[in-house]
């Protein structure tokens, strides 16, 4: 069994020699049974040899370090951190004495997954039993430290590490020098680098793109000076201080450091085009963009994404729409994806153009198509007269599980009520209210219309009592429509309730609303005058009774 699982066989060969173990009443012991673990872990049935792990006591097998270290390691990567933590509280519970390879294991196991409290209590362990850790196990806990921000901590192990004669690698430093800069501890993050006189590029870089995060320049530009004495220097270092300064909009200075770094040998890349181009697009020479894009698109390079956004948003707001489409499309080729905020404006400027069908062309290459572009597309489809389109439109946007706004359903109650579609428009006004959102007025007015001109304004009363109920939307000219057409549709009662409510607002109906007030008023005045009529009459009756008894009384 144990060549099998050395040789990496297929589990059902390693089933079959244990089931004639079994057969032949042969014992397992624990070699064999971790070796069935190992199997059963590496063919993904976790289940299976958790299951065999509780039966093992029953089997007469104890369970060793290689059982858990088979366990605690098989469950930990396949993020069962839950039950590994369980075995291990096994493992201490039973006093089962460990050794270098299960720490070595182990430790870095949970740390990488950012398992900090496990990992030191394993890593305390590994001191207290007097194994000495690896640099491997060093590292793991000092960037699992780091990664909580626990510096401090961080630094005291660091060197612990580097007195035992151990080195880190540079990913260590690298963490560390990220822990400083996220805490704004960037000047112990530098003494930290000369201190242990480490020279690497990439982690100096880290550094010096820090200082410029923080808008700290002259400190950038000071490291970068000294980086560049001692030649610790590449394309990236260059790189970051021309992104700073195009970033501030000083392109002038940026193009200074460009001329000091082709000189120097340094070739400049696409994060240096990114960069001047971001620049020029800030300081609003478009022209120059684009004339820097053309140089990037000859060398099949691409844009950063916040340059790529940037350059697209501010050739939209020059009018520049078919070079910001034709960037797109380019980027969208490479596999880049815009903002979607980006590439809201793109939609909306073309079709404000009027090139509806160019934007739904551009839809089919967007990694990203949220509501804000099917508006865009909707509203220019609604605005050019291509109506009957919308609802091809909508059947994309539903499909694509877009989620509708406020101004999706204006649009579609807008384009419905233009085509006529009743139906549809009700639809969508129900929709809107069930997902508590409200219409604006121009798209109020136009359902209403709609439905006042074939005299069926009675079939939105269940619906506008809802809205009426939640919110204070409704302003006195919409009462005065539907109370107006309610009435002459037949619907009195509710007419009369409508105007109720506006009177109690305080609002004064027009012309013909106030002329339907008059004509109610009049007949409640008759009825009134007749029921005080009849009211005097008893009461002067029952008064005279009064007299008559109390007199007789006297």
């Amino acid at each position: 069994m144990c060549a099998l699982v050395q040789d990496k066989r297929d589990f059902k060969d390693v089933l079959f020699v244990y089931k004639e173990m079994v057969k032949s009443r042969i014992l397992p012991n624990i070699d064999t049974l971790n070796h069935l673990l190992e199997s059963l872990f590496e063919s993904g049935r976790v289940d299976a040899a958790l299951d065999q792990y509780r039966r093992m006591e029953k089997k007469g097998c104890n369970p060793n370090i290689r059982t858990f270290q088979i366990l605690i390691s098989g469950l930990a990567i396949r993020n069962r951190v839950e039950e590994s933590i369980l075995v291990l509280n096994d493992m201490f519970r039973c006093g089962c004495e460990t050794d270098s390879g299960l720490f070595t294991c182990v430790i870095p196991l949970f740390c990488n997954m950012q398992n900090l409290e496990i990992g030191l209590r394993l890593f305390e362990t590994m001191r207290a039993s007097n194994t000495a850790p690896d640099s491997v196990t060093y590292g793991a806990v000092i960037r699992c430290l780091c990664g909580y921000l626990r510096l401090d901590d961080a630094v005291k192990l660091y060197e612990e590490m580097i007195d035992s004669g151990l080195s880190p690698d540079n990913q260590v430093f690298v963490d560390m020098i990220n822990g400083f800069c996220k805490l704004n501890r960037l000047d112990e993050a530098r003494h930290f680098l000369d201190e242990g006189n480490i020279e690497d590029v990439c982690i100096r870089n880290t550094l010096l793109e820090s200082y410029c995060e923080n808008g700290n320049f002259v400190m950038a530009k000071g490291m970068f000076d000294k980086m560049f004495e001692r030649e610790i220097i590449d394309s990236t270092s260059w790189n970051i201080l021309i992104r700073f300064l195009c970033e501030k909009g000083v392109v002038d200075k940026a193009l200074e450091y460009l001329c000091r770094m082709v000189v120097s040998s340094f070739p400049a890349d696409s994060a240096t085009y990114s960069a001047i181009i971001l620049g020029n697009c800030k300081s609003g020479n478009v022209v120059r963009a684009l004339d820097l894009f053309c140089y990037v698109r000859s060398k099949s390079w691409v844009l950063d994404s916040v340059s790529y956004a940037e350059f697209v948003e501010s050739l939209c707001e020059k009018g520049n729409i078919q070079e910001a489409a034709d960037a797109f499309s380019y980027m969208s080729d490479k596999g880049c994806a815009l903002q979607s905020t980006s590439f809201g404006v793109l939609i909306q400027k073309i079709c404000l153009s009027g090139e509806v069908k160019r934007a739904i062309e551009l839809l089919s290459l967007a990694y990203y198509t949220g509501s804000a572009s099917y508006n865009s597309i909707l509203r220019g489809l609604f605005e050019s007269g291509q109506k009957n389109c919308i609802l091809v439109v909508l059947s994309q946007m539903i499909v694509l599980g877009c989620n509708f706004t406020v101004e999706t359903y204006c649009i579609l109650i807008q384009g419905m009520s233009a085509l006529n579609r009743k139906g549809d428009c009700l639809a969508f006004f129900d929709l809107m209210l069930n997902e508590e959102l409200v219409p604006d007025s121009q798209t109020l007015a136009c359902l209403l219309s709609c439905l006042a001109k074939d005299s069926e304004l009675h079939l939105i009363l269940p619906s506008m009592y809802k809205l009426i109920s939640k919110s204070e939307f409704l302003d006195p000219s919409t009462y005065n429509v539907l109370i107006d057409c309610l009435w002459r549709e037949g619907y009195k009662n509710e007419a009369n309730y409508l105007l109720d409510l506006m009177l109690e607002k305080g609002w004064v109906p027009h012309g013909s609303t106030h002329a339907l007030l008059m004509g109610s008023t009049a007949r409640n005045e008759a009825v009134s005058k007749k029921f005080a009529d009849g009211m005097f009459g008893k009461l002067e009756d029952s008064v005279s009774c009064i007299l008559e008894e109390g007199l007789g009384k006297t």
